[in-house]
């Protein structure tokens, strides 16, 4: 029996890479009905935009066995069959554990991520060539119980007038389904594909 699957083209800096999509038409958010398919499409056409936000970090997977509501875990370690274009960088913990650590470096990469059910993905503050020392400030705002968005966001832009006093120029963006996150970055430096980003 043939199984569902379809591929999609990825430019990238080392030229297009073919990544095979199974299960395509698994629907993710039931409530909009919007596709496996739908996200890896959505990745290609914001993929350098992504990776320049992203790339050069260790990443964790957040991967989901059915839809948005259904199971899901966190995937550190790289999956089996990661492909041989995707690196890994070996992290310590605070525990002192070490153990590797995938890294996005083009569009290709968090594609196939996406094909590994990844639907959220959570960079590490701090780049592989120097993982203990982050180089983003995140401060998370989650709502919580007897709150919601709306108050979110007033606390965020009285947040990022208290950070502009200190020097830091920050942004403000979703975080899940409910809250936001304020960034600020210490510097930002360019892979060597540059994506144009500011």
């Amino acid at each position: 029996m043939a199984t569902e699957a379809t591929t999609l083209t990825v430019d990238g800096p080392n030229g297009p890479r073919d990544i095979r999509i199974s299960s395509p038409s698994r629907v993710l958010w039931p409530e909009i009905g919007l596709t496996k398919l739908d996200l890896a499409r959505y990745i290609v056409e914001v993929g350098e935009a992504f990776i320049s936000a992203n790339g050069g970090r260790p990443v964790s997977l957040q991967r989901f066995s059915d839809n948005i509501d259904g199971d899901q875990f966190f995937s550190k370690n790289p999956p089996k069959g990661t492909p041989e274009f995707i690196r890994s960088v070996k992290v310590v913990y605070p525990s002192a554990r070490s153990h590797p650590q995938l890294v996005l470096d083009e569009p290709a990469a968090a594609v196939w991520a996406v094909q590994m059910n990844t639907v959220v993905f959570h960079p590490w503050p701090s780049r592989v060539e120097n993982t203990d020392n982050p180089d983003q400030l995140r401060i998370d705002l989650d709502p919580q119980p007897g709150t919601d968005f709306d108050d979110a966001i007033p606390a965020a832009l009285a947040l990022k007038d208290v950070l502009a006093e200190a020097g830091l120029t920050t942004f403000i963006k979703t975080s899940g389904n409910r809250g936001l996150h304020v960034y600020a970055r210490s510097s930002l430096r360019m892979s060597s594909w540059t994506y144009g980003m500011p």
